[in-house]
């Protein structure tokens, strides 16, 4: 008589294993101070799904973040790291609002993953910062995220000498860094990969622009405007672009739809 198999001889009947979905979150340190945290992806995960929000820009006010969402696939037993960088140097010494001494401008961190470590070229996806604000009129600075970062428009004229017009840095794109702001005191630094551009202090530290936010290219600083007693104005930085490696699918980035003051990156994984 032939020997009966069972169905489990044959993996028949058998209980399947059950993954669980889990979530970790990592923020920004919120200061000038950058953060990198490693991260392996269990080789049991298939699929990842990743959203970043970028940092907001300094005062004055600073331009909002990016926030930017997609899943990846065949990142198995990989190590990724998870990074808060970029945001562009406060000027050397504050602006001034009427006299007053006011806050360093410093351009929002990107919040961004990367495969292995962090460099330009192991970007997995980031989300841009927004650009620091400029003292002292106020000017706003740009929106991090999107596939180009926030630009900040001309300002009017800060005095009443020739082309005291000062103007804000341009949006990173996805190929390159935004330009710094030309302005009557000095201009802006541009930005570059994963860098903001720096801002710019007057010559008696009474006018300081807004530095850009980090991004896969980052924002350009704005340009210092008018020095003067009383009365000192400039220019924000621009915003830092964001990115999506082309393997990401349910894609989503956009501009300035982070309201995370410090920025903040969540991994959603199977263990």
């Amino acid at each position: 008589m032939a020997p009966i198999f069972t169905g489990n001889k044959f993996g028949f009947g058998r209980k399947k294993s059950v993954r669980s979905r889990s979530i970790i979150s990592f923020t920004g340190p919120g200061s000038s101070t950058t953060s990198s945290t490693p991260f392996s992806v269990p080789f049991n995960s298939p699929t990842i799904t990743i959203t970043c929000e970028g940092e907001y820009g300094g005062s004055g006010p600073g331009g909002a973040g990016g926030l930017v969402s997609a899943s990846f696939s065949g990142l198995q037993g990989q190590t990724l790291v998870v990074s808060f960088a970029g945001g562009g140097p406060g000027a050397s010494s504050g602006g001034y609002r009427y006299s007053r001494p006011a806050a360093l401008q410093r351009g929002g961190h990107y919040a961004g993953v990367f495969v292995t470590s962090v460099s330009h070229a192991n970007s997995l996806i980031i989300a841009g910062g927004g650009g620091a604000g400029g003292h002292a009129d106020v000017s706003a600075g740009g929106a991090g995220g999107g596939s180009t970062g926030g630009s900040v428009s001309p300002l009017p004229p800060s005095g009443s000498g020739p082309n005291q017009v000062r103007y804000g840095g341009g949006g990173g794109t996805q190929s390159a860094g935004g330009a710094g702001g030309p302005g009557y005191e000095g201009s802006g630094g541009t930005g570059s990969a994963l860098q903001g551009g720096s801002g710019y202090s007057s010559d008696l530290g009474r006018s300081s622009s807004g530095s850009g936010g980090g991004g896969y290219y980052g924002g350009g600083g704005g340009g210092s405007g008018y020095d003067s007693e009383n009365y000192a104005s400039s220019a924000g930085g621009g915003g830092g672009s964001g990115f999506i490696r082309n393997d990401g699918t349910t894609i989503s980035n956009t501009s300035g739809g982070s309201t995370s003051p410090a920025g903040k990156v969540i991994i959603e994984y199977y263990e």
